[in-house]
């Protein structure tokens, strides 16, 4: 599976204060050497730089200067971002608002509407997102294009790139990202250029290897690598980005010997600065280079068992986690399977007697009376035969997916035996994390209930699908979950 993680607007923190400081009365000689010691540690490995930056909020806070109280704050909110933790970028991103309006930075206050949105968008919130992103939009009239504020129009561009990202839109995403590289060309300090273009480059390699347009993939990938070894200060993540980008590419080319080597580096860069949704994402593309190359006398083969033990064992220390979560509030499903089958039976309701009225009406219109009566027979059958498949065992099942517990397969085949009897004998190359995503959307899951489920980003899930789409060979615009209990 790939994904694409555009980090581009997230580095902007670490190189923004030092011009606006100096020409303000908020500019301290220690504070900035301490907040520029802060930025190197964080963009090379944000957990590090966490508990640093919040003794640089503090120690702002008794010297009485908001603005490097503020510039920690936005460490922090690049922490959270960089480890995809999306509830409490949401929380603190909220904070930098508010502290950016207090002392009119309007540059941060774009910033953190950014990270904001980032946040919501990836916590399913599109439309909420969205409306930020568009409400945001208004405060550029209030910079001017100097060094600092075109980075962060870019950054915005960035985001609004990652929103159509979210939705497969790769489309719409690559030419956000080329905006966001316009901007970012107009910066004059070559190292804080450098290292954006790296980000933006590494983004749109990923948006065209999702499209299987490995060539222009890999240039965009080069461009990006070529540029590391000039530039001082650059995120991990990006150059991670660029060695799973390679792995990947050369495996969806069929060259898996060739994509081994990448993909065992981006494993280890994703281990070390704890990437966890690329760290998923390159066990997957291990998994197909090793299973198809045939290659298991590999050096590489070992490195690779021993990183997907680890992670498993990792996932089983954190189901006690989720389901603390789960217990806090009930899933999609459960909160709404009621109104939804209360909602089908009114708009059947409905359709029915809109389809009587129009009969006594005028028989002009027979044929749409026809039309909405077989749409309404429909949508009963599908009731219908969604309250047959429920059995006794369905809540114990269902119980076992919320939990992403390990027996949930072998559950799964001996109450609906025939359903998976028939798949593996119909596809039998299917991985068991592939059968996973197909059982869950029988279910009824969403892509985001899954993602929620198995602890990995809604992109991953996606990625998962469009791997599955090409091997059972169902088109893109036909609905999963519909395919999978018509089977």
């Amino acid at each position: 599976m790939n994904l694409k993680i555009v980090i581009t607007f997230i580095v902007l923190v670490f190189q923004t204060v030092f011009a606006f400081a100096q020409k303000s009365s908020y500019f301290d000689e220690n504070l900035e050497n301490e907040y520029r010691n802060i930025n190197k540690i964080t963009l090379q490995n944000p957990t590090k730089g966490l508990d640093l930056s919040k003794k640089l909020i503090e120690k702002a806070k008794n010297n009485n200067n908001p603005y490097y109280e503020l510039a920690g704050m936005s460490l922090i909110d690049y922490v959270y971002k960089s480890n995809n933790d999306y509830k409490k970028l949401l929380n603190s991103s909220e904070l930098t608002i508010a502290k950016s309006i207090q002392i009119k930075d309007y540059r941060r206050e774009i910033e953190a509407y950014s990270s904001k949105s980032w946040a919501l968008m990836h916590m399913g919130m599109l439309p909420e997102a969205k409306k930020i992103l568009d409400d945001t939009s208004k405060i550029f009239d209030k910079l001017s294009l100097d060094d600092d504020n075109v980075e962060v129009m870019g950054v915005f561009m960035a985001a609004y790139g990652e929103f159509y990202n979210l939705q497969e839109k790769d489309e719409e995403s690559i030419k956000k990202d080329y905006i966001a590289l316009d901007y970012f060309l107009k910066i004059k300090n070559n190292n804080n250029r450098n290292m954006h273009l790296i980000d933006t480059y590494s983004n749109i390699g990923l948006a065209y290897s999702y499209q299987q347009k490995i060539d222009s993939a890999f240039f965009y990938f080069k461009t990006a690598k070529d540029l590391i070894p000039i530039t001082k200060s650059y995120s991990k993540k990006s150059e991670n980005i660029i060695y799973f980008g390679y792995g990947s590419g050369f495996n969806d080319e069929k060259k898996y010997k060739e994509a081994i080597p990448y993909l065992i580096k981006s494993l280890d860069i994703s281990k070390k600065n704890g990437y966890e949704d690329i760290y998923v994402e390159t066990l997957n593309q291990l998994s197909i280079s090793f299973k198809e190359s045939k290659n298991k006398n590999s050096p590489y083969y070992q490195q690779y068992l021993i990183a997907k033990k680890e992670y498993e064992q990792k996932n089983k220390l954190k189901s006690s986690e989720i389901e603390e979560i789960k217990k806090q509030g009930l899933s999609f499903f459960d909160r709404n399977k009621t109104v939804i089958l209360s909602i089908s039976i009114l708009l059947i309701s409905f359709f029915l007697y809109l389809t009587f009225y129009l009969l006594r009406k005028s028989k002009k219109i027979e044929e749409k009376h026809q039309e909405v009566t077989e749409t309404v027979k429909e949508q009963y059958e599908e009731i219908t035969e969604l309250k047959t498949k429920v059995n006794d065992a369905f809540e114990e099942v269902l119980n076992l997916a919320k939990k992403n517990d390990a027996s949930f397969l072998k559950r799964f085949s001996e109450v609906y035996d025939k359903l998976y009897n028939d798949l593996l004998k119909e596809y039998p190359q299917l991985s068991e994390t592939q059968l996973k995503i197909l059982f869950f959307s029988y279910l009824g899951f969403s892509t985001k209930d899954i993602a929620n489920n198995t602890n990995t980003s809604p992109r991953t899930v996606q990625t998962h699908k469009y791997n599955i789409r090409k091997l059972i060979k169902i088109s893109s615009d036909e609905d999963f979950i519909k395919w999978m209990r018509n089977f």
